[in-house]
C-alpha cells in the first residue's frame, strides 16, 4: 500500500516516473503535480508527498500528456490543451509553441522515435522537432513571407539585401534589424526584381519602373539610364569595369557602360531572366525560348540551345564554377558541361534531384553545387559526388524554391530564398545515430503479390518479378541508398543509383530464391540486418521427379510423341491467347484515345472545345504571372450567323462553322490555341502576345474569314473580334475573358466585321 499526499480529487489525465523517483501526474483542470518520497531512505515509488508544479499561467491547469526526452537527463516535456507543449528542466518551463513551430497549441500527444527526434501530436497535425539544417528568417524578424524573394546580394558593410515581388525591398543588417524600402522612401516602383552590390558599398535595385541607388546610410536614389535603355528591368548584373546588365521581359539584354546603352542582338532572345559574370568578365545570359548565350565586349562568342545538348531552351540560372564547369539551370534539370569543348551531362530526378524543374545552381566555398527546385534544395558533395536534399523538414522556409534565390555572403555563409531567408547551418547529425532499418514494401510477379502465391512458389515463366523497398527515417530521408543482391542468382551486392528505390529480375529459372536489402545513410550508418524476401519458381511439369519416373515405363517413341504433341498444342493456344490480348488491347487503346478526343474536342469543327479552352487560358495565365510576360485573347463571332440557319438550314450553318474555323486556324501560331466557346462564338489564346500584337492577330482572323468567301448563295460570313490583354491589376481569367466579351460587343454595335480592343470606361471628372 502506498500513501499518497497532495493531490486534489479529479481524474488523472497522464502519469511520468522520473530517473530520480519523482513522480508527475496531470490532473484534470487541476495542473500538473510531482510526487516525491516523503522521508529520506524511501523506497522509490513509496509514500509520495505531492506539490504543484508550475501555476495557472505556465503550463496552466489543463495538461493533456507527458514524455520523457532520453537524450537529456531529467528533461521531461508537458503538453497541454491550448498553451502548446513546455520542456520542463528541473522546475523550469521552456516553452514550445506556434513561433517555434508547433503546428497547433492543443497537443493530445508526445513521442519519442529511435533517431531520438520528438514527435507532437496536435489538432493540426504532427510537428517534428529535431536538430535543423536551416536557420529561417521570417515575418517575425522582418522578413517577408506572403510573396516571393526573387533576388539577394550583400553590400560592403555585411549588410544583406532581399528584393521582395510587391513588397518592396529588405535589408536585414548583420545585427538582426530589418528595414522594408517602399515608394515613400524613393524606389521607382514598389515591385523589386533583382539586385546587385556595388564595389562601392552602394546597391542597384531593379524594379518595373527603372533602377534605383541605395546607399550604405539607406538613401535612396533614382538611377538616371539613357533614353534607349529599358524601365522594366528583371535581373540586373554588375560587369567588371562598372557597367549594368540588364535583362528583360520583353525587350531582350541591353548593356549600359559609360552612359551609352546597347542592346545585344539574336541570338539573345526577348525573354533575358538570368546573368552571370565570370571571374575574367564574360557575361552569360540566359533566358525562355532562345537558351544561354556568352558575351565578351557586347558580342556573344558563344550560344547554347536544345540543338546542343541542352534539355530546354528555358534557361532559369547559370553557374561558371570554380573548375570552370558550365551549369544551366532549366525547367528539365541542370546542364553540365567541363571546360570549353568539354563532356557534358544532365541531371535531374534519375540523378538524384528531388525535381526536374530547377531555378537556380550556387556554388559554395567548399566547391559543394547547390540546386534549387520545386520541391527542395539539393547540395551536390564535390568531393564525393553525393547528393543531399533539405526540404521544410530540415527548416527550409518552403520547399518551392524561387528565381535568383541563392547567395553566399562575405564570411561564407550560404543564403536560401524561399518564403523567407534560410541560412544553412550544415548537415546535423541524428540526436541519437541509429542504424537505418531497410523495409521491402512491395514484392509483386505476375500482377500478384508474392504472399499470395501457395508456398511463395511461383509457377514456371511467372514472369517479371519486381521489388519496392524504403528506409523509414525522419532525418535521413533525403539521403539513403540502397544496397541489394539476389541470393540463389548472384552473392555480390548492387548499390542503388541516387532515388532508387526499386529493382526487377526477369528469366529465372526454378530454385530458391532471397532478396536481401540493406540501406546506407550519407554519414556511414548502415543497416544491421537486411531486409528479406524469400521466395522459389516451380520447374515446368514435365522437369519433375514424378513425370521423369513415369516416362521410364512408357516406349520412347510414344513419350517423344506425347510431349511434341502438347508443346505445339501449347504453344498454338499460347498464340492465339496472345493474339487476341493484342487485338482487346488495341481495341481499347482505340476507344480510349476516342474517348480522350472527345472529352477536349468540339465534335463539329475539330477545335478545343469550351472545357478545353478555357483550361488553357487558366494554365497560359498563370504562366504569363509566374514569368511576368504578356498574354492576351481574342473572341471571334460569325455575323449574321442566325439568318443562315433560318434561310438556308442547320445544315449549311454547320458547314460554315467548320469552314470558318478552318480559316481562323490557318492564320494562328502553333503555340497559339483556338477553341468554340458556343454557337458561332469562338475563343483564341495567344500566350506571349501584348495588346498591339493580339489586335493583329484579331484583324488576321477577320480578313481570313472575309477573304474565304464562305456562306451560302446570298451571304458572305464576316466576323467581329474582340481583343483584351493582361495589364496592372488584371490577370484574373474571368476578367480577361469579360473585357474580350465587351470588346467583341464594341465590334459589333458599330457595324460588325471589324476588331476592337478592350477599352477602359472613362471616368468622371
Amino acid at each position: 500500500m502506498i500513501r499518497v499526499g497532495g493531490l486534489p480529487a479529479g481524474a488523472v489525465g497522464a502519469l511520468l516516473p522520473r530517473a530520480d523517483g519523482t513522480l508527475l501526474v496531470s490532473i484534470v483542470d487541476e495542473g500538473l503535480f510531482a510526487g516525491r518520497p516523503s522521508g529520506p531512505g524511501s523506497a522509490p515509488g513509496a509514500n509520495l508527498q505531492f506539490q504543484r508544479v508550475g501555476d495557472d499561467a505556465v503550463p496552466g491547469r489543463r495538461v493533456t500528456c507527458l514524455a520523457t526526452e532520453s537524450e537529456a537527463s531529467g528533461v521531461a516535456w508537458v503538453g497541454t490543451v491550448d498553451r502548446g507543449a513546455y520542456r520542463l528542466r528541473g522546475d523550469v518551463f521552456e516553452p514550445f509553441g506556434l513561433r517555434e513551430g508547433l503546428a497547433s497549441p492543443r497537443v493530445h500527444a508526445i513521442f519519442e522515435d529511435r533517431e531520438g527526434v520528438l514527435w507532437f501530436g496536435t489538432d493540426s497535425g504532427l510537428t517534428k522537432r529535431a536538430p535543423s539544417a536551416f536557420l529561417t528568417y521570417a515575418d517575425e524578424d522582418g522578413v517577408p513571407t506572403e510573396a516571393g524573394l526573387f533576388g539577394m546580394a550583400e553590400s560592403r558593410d555585411g549588410s544583406l539585401w532581399l528584393a521582395g515581388w510587391e513588397s518592396g525591398l529588405v535589408r536585414l543588417a548583420r545585427d538582426g534589424t530589418a528595414r522594408t524600402f517602399q515608394v515613400a522612401d524613393g524606389l521607382p516602383d514598389g515591385r523589386v526584381t533583382d539586385i546587385a552590390a556595388l564595389p562601392t558599398g552602394d546597391v542597384v535595385v531593379a524594379t518595373r519602373r527603372g533602377l534605383a541607388l541605395v546607399d550604405d546610410r539607406g538613401r535612396v536614389s533614382k538611377m538616371e539610364l539613357p533614353k534607349e535603355a529599358p524601365q522594366s528591368i528583371r535581373t540586373v548584373a554588375v560587369l567588371p569595369g562598372g557597367g549594368l546588365a540588364l535583362g528583360t521581359s520583353g525587350e531582350g539584354l541591353t548593356l549600359v557602360e559609360n552612359g551609352v546603352a546597347r542592346r545585344v542582338g539574336a541570338p539573345v532572345g526577348s525573354e533575358v531572366g538570368a546573368l552571370f559574370v565570370t571571374r575574367d568578365g564574360t557575361l552569360w545570359a540566359g533566358g525562355a525560348g532562345w537558351g544561354a548565350a556568352a558575351i565578351q565586349g557586347g558580342k556573344v562568342v558563344e550560344a547554347l540551345s536544345s540543338a546542343d545538348g541542352l534539355p530546354s531552351n528555358l534557361v532559369n540560372g547559370i553557374l561558371v564554377d570554380a573548375r570552370g564547369r558550365l551549369w544551366l539551370a532549366t525547367d528539365r534539370g541542370v546542364f553540365c558541361r567541363e571546360k570549353a569543348g568539354g563532356a557534358t551531362r544532365v541531371l535531374g530526378r534519375s540523378a538524384g534531384l528531388p525535381d526536374s524543374y530547377v531555378y537556380w545552381v550556387g556554388e559554395d566555398l567548399r566547391e559543394g553545387l547547390w540546386f534549387g527546385t520545386n520541391h527542395g534544395v539539393a547540395r551536390l558533395d564535390a568531393a564525393t559526388s553525393a547528393i543531399d536534399i533539405f526540404t521544410v523538414h530540415d527548416g527550409l522556409g518552403a520547399n518551392e524554391c524561387n528565381e535568383d534565390g541563392f547567395l553566399v555572403d562575405s564570411t561564407g555563409r550560404v543564403l536560401i530564398a524561399t518564403a523567407g531567408v534560410s541560412v544553412f547551418l550544415g548537415r546535423p547529425r541524428p540526436r541519437r545515430a541509429a542504424d537505418p532499418v531497410a523495409v521491402i514494401t512491395s514484392a509483386r510477379a505476375g500482377g500478384r503479390d508474392l504472399a499470395q502465391y501457395p508456398e511463395g512458389l511461383l509457377p514456371a515463366r511467372a514472369g517479371a518479378i519486381s521489388f519496392r523497398f524504403t528506409a523509414p527515417s525522419f532525418t535521413s530521408e533525403g539521403s539513403v541508398r540502397f544496397r541489394y543482391r539476389l541470393r540463389g542468382l548472384d552473392d555480390s551486392w548492387v548499390r542503388s543509383a541516387p532515388g532508387q528505390d526499386e529493382t526487377t529480375y526477369g528469366g529465372l529459372g526454378p530454385g530458391r530464391y532471397e532478396l536481401e536489402v540493406l540501406a546506407e545513410t550519407a554519414d556511414g550508418r548502415v543497416s544491421r540486418a537486411p531486409a528479406r524476401a524469400a521466395f522459389g519458381i516451380r520447374p515446368v511439369f514435365y522437369r519433375t521427379i514424378t513425370f521423369s519416373a513415369l516416362a521410364l515405363g512408357l516406349l520412347l517413341a510414344a513419350i517423344a510423341t506425347v510431349v511434341r504433341l502438347r508443346e505445339k498444342r501449347l504453344e498454338a493456344a499460347r498464340g492465339a491467347l496472345e493474339k487476341e490480348v493484342r487485338e482487346r488491347t488495341e481495341e481499347l487503346r482505340r476507344a480510349n484515345e476516342r474517348l480522350a478526343s472527345l472529352a477536349v474536342t468540339d465534335e463539329l469543327t475539330g477545335l478545343a472545345n469550351r472545357r478545353r479552352i478555357l483550361e488553357a487560358m487558366n494554365e497560359e495565365i498563370a504562366f504569363a504571372r509566374r514569368r511576368n510576360l504578356p498574354f492576351s485573347v481574342a473572341m471571334a463571332d460569325l455575323d449574321h450567323f442566325k439568318d443562315v440557319n433560318d434561310a438556308s438550314g442547320h445544315a449549311a450553318g454547320d458547314r460554315l462553322l467548320v469552314a470558318a474555323a478552318a480559316a481562323m486556324k490557318d492564320v494562328l501560331r502553333t503555340e497559339d490555341l483556338l477553341g468554340r466557346v458556343g454557337g458561332e462564338e469562338f475563343l483564341a489564346v495567344l500566350p506571349g502576345t501584348d495588346a498591339e500584337g493580339a489586335r493583329a492577330v484579331g484583324e488576321r482572323i477577320r480578313r481570313a474569314v472575309e477573304k474565304a468567301g464562305l456562306g451560302p448563295a446570298g451571304h458572305l460570313a464576316t466576323t467581329s473580334v474582340g481583343v483584351a490583354s493582361i495589364v496592372p491589376g488584371v490577370t484574373d481569367a474571368g476578367e480577361l475573358l469579360r473585357r474580350a466579351d465587351a470588346a467583341l460587343y464594341r465590334a459589333k454595335s458599330l457595324g460588325r466585321n471589324r476588331v476592337e480592343a478592350f477599352e477602359e470606361p472613362a471616368r468622371n471628372p
